[in-house]
């Protein structure tokens, strides 16, 4: 993808596939990755 993403969120499904999820993708492609809890906030800006 170009631009290169500076942020991921991942934000569907199970808890731990989540931040699995998150874990593999900054492993693989060095991006900033979150995973938030229920119920938390992000501004984008």
């Amino acid at each position: 993808v170009q631009p290169k993403p500076e942020r991921v969120f991942t934000i569907h499904g199970e808890e731990s596939k989540t931040i699995d999820l998150a874990s593999s993708i900054y492993k693989k492609f060095h991006i900033q990755t979150v995973s938030p809890q229920n119920l938390e906030t992000y501004r984008l800006v």
